[in-house]
């Protein structure tokens, strides 16, 4: 377990940028040096309220606002890039319609889309198109 009011409280006045790059290099510490996919890992901050990826200083503040408010409901979850997601999302897409990366695929696609990053990059590049001609298969 981390504690994460200790990371953004702690971390000296710099530049805004350097914030965001900070707590993921606190929490990437924690993660093995030969995790496969390791350099393609982002941070979700998640509570009740909000759901959001560390990406820019907007999102140090809100962080440190819902830590103010309700430190208890905030958590930072490590996890694959949504951007990564989408991108082997699409090549599996290019599978033939009975392998297992397919099923496998659209067993995972109705969580998937439940994250608004994945699923506004998933629309925005094409995805959505591709589904019908799988379900109807």
């Amino acid at each position: 377990t981390v504690e994460v009011s200790n990371m953004v409280e702690n971390v000296p006045a710099v530049k805004p940028q350097e914030i965001v790059a900070s707590v993921v290099s606190q929490l990437a510490s924690l993660i093995p040096a030969d995790f496969p996919d390791r350099k393609e890992l982002s941070v979700q901050v998640y509570s009740p309220k909000r759901s959001f990826y560390l990406l820019a200083t907007e999102d140090i503040d809100e962080l440190k606002q819902l830590l103010a408010e309700h430190p208890e409901t905030v958590s930072l979850i490590v996890r694959l890039d949504p951007s990564v997601s989408v991108d082997r999302a699409l090549l599996q897409l290019s599978e033939p319609p009975d392998s297992p990366a397919i099923k496998k695929l659209m067993f995972n696609m109705r969580f998937q889309l439940q994250d608004a990053h994945f699923a506004e990059d998933f629309i925005a590049r094409s995805g959505m198109n591709k589904l019908p001609t799988l379900i109807s298969n």
